[in-house]
């Protein structure tokens, strides 16, 4: 039986056969004509090594200069004074915002135009009127079939326990007041003032105040 080389030529009889076994699986892939595998996990790996060194550099990024994480501490810090001073009369920062501005409206008010007023997400002022009412401090002066308060008005126990909350707010106003400087009122009133207008393409210079219906 006549063999043939690697080379394609007529082997010799007495010629040596190569080890099979020791061809490599290169050699085998090579002399098929078939393409190495990728290195999938090698790929990964440094595909995880870069993504690993961009989420550090970003976590330093977001530390060392984000405005947002700064203004989310100073809320919390903020608003968790005066809510543990409101607290022991059954109420929240939102919630004397609300009565607020129920006191000066004079009569009822649109969920709406309080939403945009305080600047408060239609679910969380839902929510707090809904425990308002409960307490009996608001009423609604208007209902759609469904139940939903069209309109509210402050009722008297709600002007009483507003009016009760006095001295607690006074002295978690008087801490932030030290604790920030006497112009913090100033600047902060700046900012929303200028958030609104570059929300509003600068035709908007403050929240609207809710009138009576």
């Amino acid at each position: 039986m006549e063999t043939y080389d690697e080379a394609g030529g007529l082997r010799e009889p007495g010629d040596r056969l190569p080890d099979v076994t020791a061809i490599r699986l290169v050699d085998v892939c090579t002399l098929c004509d078939v393409p190495t595998p990728p290195d999938h996990a090698g790929e990964k790996m440094k595909h995880s090594r870069s993504r690993r060194s961009a989420a550090s550099e970003f976590a330093e990024t977001t530390r060392a200069n984000c405005l947002g994480m700064r203004v989310s501490r100073l809320h919390r810090m903020v608003g968790r004074t005066y809510d543990r001073a409101l607290q022991p009369l059954g109420l929240s920062v939102p919630q004397v915002e609300i009565l607020s501005e129920l006191v000066t409206a004079g009569g009822p008010v649109r969920p709406t135009a309080l939403a945009a007023t305080l600047l408060l997400e239609r679910s969380t002022l839902s929510r707090n009127l809904t425990l308002l009412r409960d307490k009996g401090w608001v009423a609604p002066a208007d209902s759609s079939p469904t139940g939903r308060m069209m309109a509210v008005a402050i009722t008297d126990s709600g002007r009483a326990a507003f009016a009760d909350a006095r001295r607690a707010w006074q002295g978690a106003q008087d801490r932030m007041t030290e604790a920030l400087g006497p112009s913090a009122r100033e600047i902060l009133d700046g900012w929303v003032v200028g958030l609104v207008d570059a929300q509003d393409q600068g035709t908007q210079h403050s929240p609207p105040r809710p009138t009576a219906k």
